[in-house]
């Protein structure tokens, strides 16, 4: 036998052990059938129920709509998208330090901004240092010459121990319009300033989230650090966009807050620990009413909150709730077939799909879409021995299979490195 009629027959070999591998790994758990209306037209789209975010991965990846009549099953292929989408978030501008100086007992720092003409109503500072506790006064300008105050003994710390890390680097403001801003920070050491980051915030209240109201509250108040700590569990992970505090005081408040939401816990001999990542952070007033937005803009799929308020001097606040606002995730897709449709979900093993349909998302008219529900939840079944199984049930024989066509090759290559000799 030459060596490229070898080839010839060990290709559709190799084919074929990747690709009945491959098929064999895909397997979902859960599915429910997608109930589509009578006068459906040709876009349909369906929300995602609250209770199925705690058995997707988080990036939702592993969501598919199949199509299935007899024995023919065809991937539909959908958008994810959230509602509403015209909420307005936080706009990072573009900025640079130039100057830094200090005295004996104060550092500077002067930013200057991309675009002088743009509003910025919150600064996020980054500092190398840790275990600080530090008064700072922010101020504007248009031209260096003349000041203009526009905070004053502002607070920033960090506390950093065996059971604590805690960070408040965020200065938040009434919207102002400087090009150039100048932070001073009386401090006995150094502020080392990493990395800062500008932001003009617009909220709009007119958008309808769904929103969750908590009463059910675990608060506890920090004297020696004085701090009030309250965490709360939703029901059900789902994806959070805001949060808003509700406070039952009548007297005047300004305080900084830092709220965390539980990424993972690790078991170690004494007992839990639980992993808590930044969400926002901000300041909690009695003059406005605060949406504090994820940062980054991104929704976390989560139920476990940790919210810090820095009470500085003050009586601690009471809160009554805390309103978690939570975007409502659909799929969009064609109806292009006439078999019966299923959400599937629950594939640890799923990688994003990567649709055509894609491309066309911004010609797709809302109006034409018609929205439809979901069935209750159902348990895929793996198919029986009878039914469908694959080519290769056992790992052992893939391997043996592949060891024997890297012989052969092997074995040929090293007749022809011969033959040439």
């Amino acid at each position: 036998m030459t060596m490229k009629k070898t080839i010839n027959i060990l290709i559709p070999l190799c084919l074929m052990v990747v690709f009945s591998n491959g098929f064999s790994q895909e397997h979902y758990t859960y599915k429910r059938k997608i109930e589509l209306k009578q006068d459906t037209l040709k876009w349909n789209s369906v929300d995602i129920p609250d209770v199925l975010y705690d058995k997707v991965k988080p990036d939702l990846s592993d969501i598919r709509i199949f199509g299935i009549k007899d024995n023919d099953t065809i991937e539909v292929p959908y958008l994810l998208k959230f509602v509403p989408n015209d909420f307005e978030f936080a706009m990072p501008l573009g900025g640079r330090i130039i100057n830094k100086s200090h005295t004996d007992t104060k550092y500077y720092f002067t930013i200057e901004t991309d675009q002088p003409n743009s509003i910025l109503n919150n600064i996020k500072l980054s500092f190398a240092n840790e275990n600080f506790d530090w008064k700072l006064k922010l101020e504007g300008s248009h031209n260096q010459n003349e000041w203009f105050t526009i905070l004053n003994d502002y607070r920033i710390l960090s506390i950093k121990n065996q059971e604590t890390d805690y960070r408040f680097e965020k200065l938040v403001f009434d919207d102002s319009r400087f090009k150039f801003y100048r932070i001073s920070i009386e401090a006995d050491t150094e502020p080392k300033l990493k990395e800062f980051f500008l932001y003009g915030e617009v909220q709009n209240e007119k958008n309808v989230f769904k929103t969750f109201n908590i009463k059910d509250l675990s608060v506890k108040n920090d004297k020696k650090n004085k701090q009030t700590v309250i965490e709360f569990s939703l029901k059900n992970k789902v994806p959070v966009r805001s949060l808003k505090l509700n406070v039952n005081d009548a007297f005047l408040y300004h305080r900084p807050i830092v709220i965390e939401y539980l990424a993972d816990s690790t078991k170690t001999e004494k007992g839990w620990i639980k992993n808590y990542r930044h969400f926002s952070s901000g300041v909690i007033s009695s003059k406005e009413k605060t949406y504090f937005v994820c940062y980054g803009n991104l929704e976390h799929i989560t139920k476990d909150f940790r919210i810090i308020i820095d009470n500085q001097d003050n009586i601690p606040l009471k809160i009554d709730s805390v309103d978690v606002n939570v975007l409502n995730y659909n799929l969009i897709f064609q109806s292009v077939t006439d078999s019966d449709l299923f959400l599937y979900y629950g594939n640890s093993k799923a990688i994003k799909p990567s649709y055509d349909l894609m491309k066309y998302k911004s010609f797709i008219n809302e109006t034409d879409i018609k929205n439809n529900t979901v069935l209750s939840e159902e348990l895929v079944v793996p198919k029986n021995d009878s039914q469908q199984q694959p080519v290769f049930q056992s790992k052992l024989w893939l391997w043996g299979i592949m060891i024997l066509i890297i012989a052969i090759l092997g074995y040929f290559s090293f007749k022809m490195v011969s033959k040439k000799d």
